[in-house]
């Protein structure tokens, strides 16, 4: 299966998060847009997916599918990755995630409902569950 979004061909290293503050405003609007409660539409081409391989870019643009306000379960991803066995693989590369809003790994839950694990904690990861379905 294809995933739903493609990060080949994005530009890679140290320069390429370097670009005129125009992107830095888009950037910014869209995570404000987010916190304001909208979904949040990923300018792609920002997103420096240097020091990542092409098996977690995979996972990374799963996940950058799962629709606002909706959950998967790491299991889940690992089959759309085709990879059935690697829940654990998904959960480290998620952890290595360098867009969490952009890319939203918060969206991805235990197999038992039960938040998991997440960078700025677990207080936010409900917070921003919570606003995505209308509960935050």
């Amino acid at each position: 299966m294809e995933p739903p979004v493609s990060f080949k061909g994005l530009p890679k290293g140290p320069g390429a998060a370097q670009k005129p503050p125009e992107m830095a405003l888009t950037l910014a609007k869209a995570m404000q847009a987010y916190f304001q409660g909208h979904p949040l539409e990923a300018p792609w081409k920002l997103l420096d997916t240097h020091g990542l391989t092409p098996l977690q870019c995979d996972v990374l643009a799963i996940v950058a599918g799962i629709p606002f306000g909706e959950t998967r379960c790491y299991e889940d991803v690992a089959r759309l990755l085709g990879r059935p066995g690697a829940s654990r693989f998904i959960g480290s590369t998620m952890a290595k995630n360098p867009f969490p809003v952009f890319i939203p790994c918060h969206r991805v839950i235990k197999k038992d409902g039960s938040p998991g694990m997440f960078g700025g904690g677990i207080g936010l990861k409900a917070r921003m569950l919570g606003l995505e379905s209308g509960r935050g």
